[in-house]
């Protein structure tokens, strides 16, 4: 039996860098060592970014909708008690006291935040269903990789926390990968972390 478009799962699609060649202002959100990546956000996007945060705190306080059902690759809305605002996100597991996806008592799931690139587990009765439009918005958060960097490492993403760099993509692929500049002096950190890693 076809699925019906009720039941078609929307994805939201994920960030990407402007072209190979130019260097774009980009804000250093977050990093998965393992996978060598970090999660950058263009500057020139910061203000349409909080007008969507903005338009989806607002549909939530309005209306929050209740998930019928959450699995893993689900896209939700996301509470964050540490301050009290909703978030993009996307369901990466379920614990094994959830059933079904349902809220069960101390039940729990492992959200990434795709606007923030960062992940942390939480009660499920702290999701919500996403609105619909707001699954139009790419992800803000864009995962890239150091080029020549063989290995990130937490240092190293601490580092860069929440610094602002420029990025240039030299290979445009999935990941992106990417040099990273300094705004003040020019100096290419790729180099910097590849020394100071090893």
């Amino acid at each position: 039996m076809p699925r019906t478009s009720r039941h078609k799962r929307r994805k939201i699609r994920r960030g990407k860098l402007p072209a190979a060649g130019q260097r774009t202002l980009v804000v250093v959100v977050g990093a998965d060592v393992r996978e060598k990546t970090l999660y950058v956000q263009e500057r020139s996007l910061l203000d349409e970014l909080l007008a969507m945060m903005k338009h989806l705190n607002q549909a939530l306080r309005e209306d929050p909708q209740p998930l019928d059902h959450c699995d893993p690759g689900h896209f939700v809305a996301v509470l964050r008690e540490a301050d009290s605002t909703w978030y993009r996100a996307r369901v990466y597991d379920i614990s094994k006291d959830s059933v079904h996806g349902a809220a069960q008592n101390g039940g729990s799931a492992t959200v990434f935040y795709v606007d923030y690139g960062h992940w942390e587990t939480m009660p499920l009765d702290g999701l919500r269903r996403l609105p619909e439009a707001l699954l139009n918005n790419a992800a803000f958060a864009v995962p890239v990789v150091l080029h020549g960097v063989p290995a990130l490492s937490s240092r190293a993403a601490t580092a860069l926390q929440g610094k602002f760099v420029e990025a240039q993509v030299l290979v445009d692929e999935r990941p992106q990968q990417v040099v990273l500049f300094t705004t003040d002096d020019n100096v290419r950190l790729n180099d910097v972390i590849s020394t100071f890693d090893h």
